[in-house]
């Protein structure tokens, strides 16, 4: 999970990784950004992607390789 670090999304990120069924999870907090930095400022975005692409990458693969998905 990926979140600018105003108070109101801490809280709430907070909130929803606890409730999350996944053990593999992690919050990564993009400094200076906000809810809507993270769309369209690009070092606010990139940064995001530079956690996500790899953790997606990870377990979409994983995941596809298991349900007969070709992986890319």
């Amino acid at each position: 999970m990926v979140v600018g670090n105003t108070a109101g999304s801490k809280w709430m990120s907070d909130d929803l990784l606890n409730r999350a069924a996944s053990k593999d999870k992690h919050m990564h907090i993009v400094e200076g950004s906000n809810h809507m930095k993270l769309y369209d400022v690009p070092k606010y975005v990139d940064e995001a992607v530079s956690v996500l692409g790899p953790f997606f990458k990870k377990h979409l693969m994983s995941a596809g390789s298991t349900h007969g998905v070709a992986a890319a």
